[in-house]
């Protein structure tokens, strides 16, 4: 009598993704003083991420966060004050500004 030999999966070899690109922070410094002046109380952090790279293009969303304790506030309040869809060209370390203004409608 023979025994039959069972169906083993292979494992695949793990392999970690690459590191995502990073933005150049003087340039995006550059990019964030000159479309908005934060005010000095404000506590400030910016999260860039990168989203995709594409036609030697790289494509990132950056959100500006603000904190503020209010005055009888328990805690801090944070909020995104600003938020950008931006274009970065690592070749000439230019920023294109891609993102789409709400347009404000009277009712």
């Amino acid at each position: 009598m023979s025994k039959k030999k069972k169906n083993v999966a292979v494992r695949e070899e793990y392999k970690p993704d690459p590191p995502k690109p990073v933005m150049d922070t003087d340039v995006l410094h550059t990019f964030l003083c000159t479309q908005m002046v934060p005010k000095a109380s404000d506590e400030i952090r910016v999260n860039a991420e990168f989203m995709w790279e594409r036609f030697n293009c790289e494509r990132h969303r950056v959100n500006v966060w603000s904190s503020v304790q209010e005055p009888g506030a328990f805690c801090k309040t944070h909020t995104i004050i600003a938020s950008f869809f931006l274009h970065y060209d690592r070749a000439t370390e230019t920023i294109e500004d891609m993102t789409i203004h709400e347009k404000l409608t009277k009712i």
